[in-house]
């Protein structure tokens, strides 16, 4: 068994459920052969001791850290300061191994288009310096980064909709799409960090850009890195992961990003 903590909600908000998880699994004689964890605040892990009791269990893990930066643009107001996020990622590198711990640049938000030519928030420069600037800290600490552009679910765009952001392109043209994921591939592949993706391209079927580009696709939940043999829990299209039990319950992320697809309330 592959347990996840979670798709659904940050790892700090399932930890109970994660814990009666393995616990069951174990009085049934169930083998648990790893733990994919997935956080927005990696400090956290530390605050909830769940290295520690991964460890301590001989249950391997591997661990998503979304690093973005978008809270100067109203869109993650909660999560704590990037410096203090990366330290962090730094930290869980020097603790479960760099190859353990994946930066997910996930979901791009681009802005609209402005005809002047100026630059605007979440163009493709300003991702361009963001992503530099996270890359350049996390050289040979982590195993790749993952990216995907963010997919126009009807509540999340509701939800920006009302919210005092800047014009987001909910649905980026081919071209805009190849463009920016060029830029993303040139800026980690630079710092020796290799890309995947994640997921569909909005309004585009199949993976013709992201081959065209060399981009693979992300491979989340990897059976291989706990030396299982794959096993594709096909979860929606141009998912790669394979199956795993997930112990997260949706609408119980506490970190207030304004783009969560797990939460459907207003914030």
């Amino acid at each position: 068994m592959i347990i996840s903590a979670s798709y659904r909600t940050d790892a700090a908000f399932c930890i109970d459920q994660l814990i009666s998880t393995i616990s069951a699994a174990r009085e049934r004689g169930e083998p648990i052969e790893g733990a994919v964890i997935w956080t927005r605040k990696p400090e956290s892990i530390f605050e909830i001791g769940l290295t520690t009791y991964l460890q301590e269990a001989g249950i391997p893990c591997v661990i998503h850290v979304s690093l973005t930066d978008y809270g100067e643009v109203g869109l993650e107001a909660q999560t704590p300061p990037l410096w203090a996020r990366v330290t962090s990622v730094k930290q869980l590198s020097s603790r479960v191994g760099w190859d353990r711990v994946i930066w997910r640049y996930d979901p791009i938000i681009l802005g609209v288009h402005n005809p002047s030519g100026n630059r605007y928030p979440m163009d493709t420069g300003w991702h361009a310096e963001k992503i530099s600037e996270i890359g350049s800290r996390l050289r040979g600490r982590v195993s790749h980064c993952v990216t995907s552009i963010m997919y126009p679910y009807r509540h999340v765009r509701a939800r920006l909709e009302e919210a005092s952001v800047p014009p987001i392109d909910y649905m980026p043209s081919p071209e805009r799409i190849r463009g920016i994921l060029r830029v993303v591939k040139e800026f980690t592949e630079r710092e020796e960090i290799p890309l995947r993706y994640c997921g569909p391209l909005p309004g585009i079927k199949g993976r013709d850009i992201l081959d065209e580009l060399e981009i693979p696709s992300a491979h989340c939940v990897d059976a291989s890195l706990f030396g299982l043999e794959p096993d594709p829990a096909n979860l929606r299209p141009g998912c790669s992961c394979d199956r795993s039990v997930d112990v997260g319950d949706y609408d119980t992320c506490g970190r207030g990003c304004l783009f969560c697809y797990a939460n459907q309330g207003r914030y």
